[in-house]
C-alpha cells in the first residue's frame, strides 16, 4: 500500500489525499518495524495539511503520530479537527478511541467514542474491533464475550477480534485455550503482525516453552516503545532482558535493561503520557530485583491509566514484587 502510495505522490506532488493516506500508512509501520516511522509519517502529514488544511485525513493521521509519542492533548485536538472537517471520518472516531483506552486508559470513555462507530455505516469488523478493546479491560466479561462472539459469527475472516477473544479467555483465566487460540491466528495469517506479536505477549505470560523464540523475534523487529501492546505493557525489550536474566546472562540483560531505561525517561522528557511509560520503568525494576521502585512505578503507572489488574496479578516480571502490601493496594 505504501508503495502504491509513494507513486501516486511521485505523479502529483500536489495530491493531498495521497500524502495524508502515505503518512497514516507510514505511522502505522511502526508498530512493526523501525519506530522511525512515526517522525517520517508526521512530516508527511504535515505537508498534506500544508497542501490541504481541510482534509480530515491529514489531520487524522497527524493525531495518529501524536498519539504514538503520547501527546494526548495533541492528539485529541488532531483528531476533533478531522471530524469537524468531516463527520463521518471513522478512522478520527476510531482512533480517539485508541487514544482513550490505549495511551490513557479511559476504557469507559473509550466505549462512548467507538459506539459512534456502530452508526457509521458500513459497520465492519474492525468498528466492532474498536469498541471490543475497551470492554474487556471495563472486565465486564459477558458483555465482551456477547459482543465478540457476535462479531466473530458476522466477520469470520476477521482476525483482530479473534486474537481480543483469546485476551478475554486469558483474563478469565482459560490461558491454555487462549494460548491455542493466538496459535491458529498465526498459523491461518502468518504474515498478520498483529497476531504474531499478540501470540509472543501470550506465550510469555502464559509460559510456554517456545516463548523466548517468539519474544526475540517481536523484539528484534520491533524495539523500543514504539510498537503496540495488549496485555503486556513494557516493551519487547524488556521482556527480552528479562528472559535473558533468568538463563543467568545477567551481562547482556542490564545492557538491554540500561537502553530500554535511558528510552522510558527520553519519552518521559518529551510529554510522552502514555501509561505504558511509567509501567515500563517498573518492569525494568523488577526485572533487576528492586521490588521497590518497582512498585512506585506501578503506581505512577496506575496514575496514568493503567487498569489491567487481571494480567498485573500473574505477570511474571512481577512474581517476586507480589507479596507486598504496596503492590496488592495497586
Amino acid at each position: 500500500a505504501t508503495e502504491l502510495l509513494r507513486k501516486a505522490v511521485a505523479l502529483d506532488p500536489t495530491f493531498a489525499d495521497a500524502h495524508a493516506r502515505l503518512a497514516y500508512r507510514t505511522i502505522f509501520m511502526a508498530y512493526y518495524d523501525d519506530p522511525k516511522y512515526v517522525d517520517i509519517g508526521f512530516e508527511i502529514a504535515r505537508r498534506a495539511i500544508e497542501l490541504d488544511p481541510t482534509l480530515a485525513t491529514a489531520h487524522t493521521a497527524l493525531a495518529s503520530a501524536y498519539g504514538h509519542h503520547g501527546r494526548a492533548s495533541a492528539a485529541r485536538a488532531s483528531f476533533l479537527k478531522a471530524q469537524e472537517l468531516d463527520p463521518g471520518a471513522t478512522a478520527a472516531v476510531a482512533n480517539i478511541a485508541v487514544l482513550d483506552s490505549e495511551v490513557l486508559g479511559r476504557h469507559d470513555e473509550a466505549v462512548a467514542s467507538a459506539r459512534r462507530l456502530l452508526q457509521m455505516p458500513p459497520v465492519t469488523g474492525n468498528s466492532i474491533y474498536h469498541l471490543a478493546w475497551p470492554l474487556l479491560f471495563l472486565r465486564d466479561d459477558a458483555t465482551s464475550d456477547r459482543w465478540l462472539t457476535e462479531g466473530e459469527k458476522r466477520f469470520p475472516d476477521v482476525p483482530r477480534l479473534q486474537y481480543l477473544k483469546a485476551a478475554l479467555q486469558y483474563l478469565r483465566g482459560e490461558e491454555a485455550v487462549a494460548l491455542a487460540r493466538a496459535r491458529k491466528i498465526v498459523e491461518d495469517h502468518p504474515a498478520f503482525e498483529e497476531g504474531l506479536r499478540f501470540a509472543a505477549e501470550l506465550a510469555f505470560l502464559t509460559g510456554a516453552p517456545d516463548t523466548e523464540a517468539h519474544v526475540e523475534r517481536s523484539f528484534r523487529r520491533v524495539p523500543g516503545l514504539a510498537s503496540g501492546y495488549l496485555l503486556k505493557p513494557e516493551s519487547h525489550q524488556t521482556t527480552y532482558a528479562y528472559l535473558r536474566m533468568a538463563r543467568g546472562d545477567r551481562s547482556r540483560a542490564a545492557t538491554l535493561l540500561d537502553e530500554a531505561l535511558k528510552n522510558a525517561y527520553l519519552a518521559l522528557e518529551n510529554g510522552n503520557e502514555h501509561q505504558r511509560v511509567p509501567f515500563e520503568i517498573a518492569a525494568i525494576h523488577a526485572t533487576k530485583g528492586e521490588e521497590d521502585q518497582a512498585v512506585e512505578w506501578l503506581e505512577k503507572a496506575v496514575a496514568a491509566g493503567y487498569k489491567d489488574f487481571g494480567t498485573l496479578g500473574r505477570h511474571p516480571i512481577f512474581a517476586r514484587a507480589r507479596g507486598g502490601p504496596r503492590f496488592q493496594n495497586v
